[in-house]
């Protein structure tokens, strides 16, 4: 005799709990890639002698349009506690394709449009102060208006980050 076995679906409490998460980590992202990219574009047009560009914004950007999709889908079935349809697939499958090709492409993409921009701006790249990762797609890249500010950066990088 065969037992049927029950699927157990998570919990309604562990669905809301879930669902906040990934809409806080969601609103986070988002909030963090807009302050990098007002951040990057109020140096740019102050014309500031160094220009800080940091590819985990971007990064976030994506992770946020996935983690978001999850959310929603999580929502709708766990919480809501609809059937999952059509539509709550496509919701869940455009979110991760939207959200990892753009979690692993913007911070390419938008490094290689920064570096071309500093460079027409007149910015030398500073790659002795960068931070060198394991991970090199989140990255710190600086550029500076000349190379004694370029050593002036390196200089205070070694001393607040002696480690690195």
């Amino acid at each position: 005799m065969k037992v049927k076995e029950e699927e157990k679906s998570p919990s309604f409490i562990y669905c809301v709990c879930a669902t906040l998460f990934l809409f806080a980590l969601s609103i986070f992202a988002i909030i963090a890639f807009f302050i990098f990219c007002n951040h990057l574009v109020d140096h740019f047009i102050n014309n500031a002698p160094t220009i800080i560009f940091d590819r985990g914004g971007a990064f976030g950007f994506g992770g946020a349009i996935g983690a978001g999709g999850v959310g929603v889908a999580i929502f709708l079935v766990g919480v809501l506690g609809r059937p999952l349809t059509q539509t709550i697939q496509k919701i869940f499958a455009y979110g991760m394709m939207g959200g990892i090709p753009l979690m692993l492409l913007l911070p390419i993409i938008s490094s290689i449009a920064i570096s071309v921009y500093a460079d027409s701006q007149g910015y030398i790249s500073c790659d002795e102060a960068e931070k060198k990762n394991i991970w090199p797609i989140y990255r710190t890249n600086y550029y500076t208006k000349n190379e004694a500010t370029c050593i002036e950066l390196v200089e205070e990088v070694k001393r607040d980050r002696p480690f690195l």
